[in-house]
């Protein structure tokens, strides 16, 4: 698409040098009819369509996966905690097998919060983050301070019928 573009910026200069007054209606005439530009556009947004939609598979078909993933988890969780339960009915602390050692520990200590609120400051995590939603609503009555609006880019619209 590179080398239809620069043909077209050719053609577009040398037309507008010939015709100072020529319409982007007649250049756009003059465009598809004398290289390519069109079908190469064409081209690549039919390629970003498919590109898309197999980009919107693959997360199907991730997130399908990914449930599997935790159902699978789950299951060795649930596995792991009824042998625990039939080592510990049975008094079993350790068993050589042939590929593995079960031995029954006590887990590490963890921390449990019983009152967040007596907790030193010290010692908590605080994430402060600007809400650009509502900083946005908050700039249509006027000026936010430390916030402006950026120049909005330019952005392709493809409507598909």
């Amino acid at each position: 698409m590179h080398r239809e573009k620069q043909q077209a910026e050719i053609l577009i200069a040398a037309v507008k040098r010939q015709f100072p007054d020529v319409t982007d209606d007649e250049l756009l005439t003059v465009i598809e009819g004398e290289t390519d530009l069109l079908e190469a556009v064409e081209k690549a947004i039919w390629d970003a369509l498919r590109a898309e939609a197999h980009a919107d598979g693959l997360k199907a078909l991730m997130d399908d996966l990914k449930a599997r993933q935790e159902r699978l988890r789950d299951r060795a969780q649930r596995l792991r905690s009824a042998v625990l339960e039939v080592c510990e009915t049975a008094g079993i602390r350790k068993h050589e097998f042939a590929g593995f050692t079960v031995s029954v520990g006590k887990s590490p200590a963890s921390v449990v919060i019983t009152d967040p609120g007596l907790i030193p400051e010290s010692l908590t995590r605080v994430t402060v983050a600007p809400d650009k939603t509502a900083i946005k609503a908050a700039m249509q009555d006027g000026p936010v301070p430390g916030a402006e609006l950026s120049n909005a880019a330019p952005r392709l619209i493809v409507r598909t019928k």
